[in-house]
């Protein structure tokens, strides 16, 4: 029986990403995992022992200083957490992604200012507006980006399977 596909390391390069204060306590619910604070920091994890996001809390924002991803099954804290707050965010990311199924790989993953080519990121940016829009203006639109990405990694893992059949 093959092992499902998970991230078994995420290196990162750079990355880049400021959330609003005002925004933090809506988040975890939306993005499907948990907060809390630990000293000056506001730590996201989904329940995955290798899957955290460090934020340091400044006046007026939340900055991330630490991505660790680590045995992310279906890639999903890297797609629904990260790659939802990147896109959100219009954050920046660069890095190196390796997964443990052979035909997967590595892959080279670039984010610049919420935009990307990555394909576990193409239904979040698709529903991302041309022009960035207030958070506050539009309180379920990252709801409606985390529906489009589980849509399309169904649709990824359906293709992938049809692939090697």
């Amino acid at each position: 029986m093959a092992n499902p596909p998970r991230i078994d390391s995420v290196e990162v390069s750079v990355c880049g990403l400021q959330i609003p204060l005002k925004d933090i306590d809506e988040l975890p619910a939306r993005l499907g995992c948990h907060a809390s604070i630990i000293g000056d920091a506001w730590v996201l994890t989904d329940g995955q022992p290798g899957c955290t996001l460090r934020f340091r809390l400044e006046e007026t924002h939340a900055v991330l200083a630490e991505v660790a991803i680590a045995s992310d099954l279906k890639g999903r804290f890297f797609q629904q957490v990260l790659g939802a707050l990147l896109v959100e965010y219009r954050g920046s990311f660069h890095g190196l992604v390796r997964w443990n199924a052979a035909d997967a790989g590595n892959t080279e993953v670039r984010v610049d200012e919420g935009e990307s080519s990555y394909p576990l990121f193409a239904a979040l940016l698709a529903g991302k507006p041309s022009a960035p829009a207030e958070a506050a203006d539009e309180p379920s639109r990252l709801d409606r980006h985390l529906a489009d990405a589980h849509a399309a990694w169904d649709e990824y893992q359906k293709l992938k399977s049809q692939r090697g059949a």
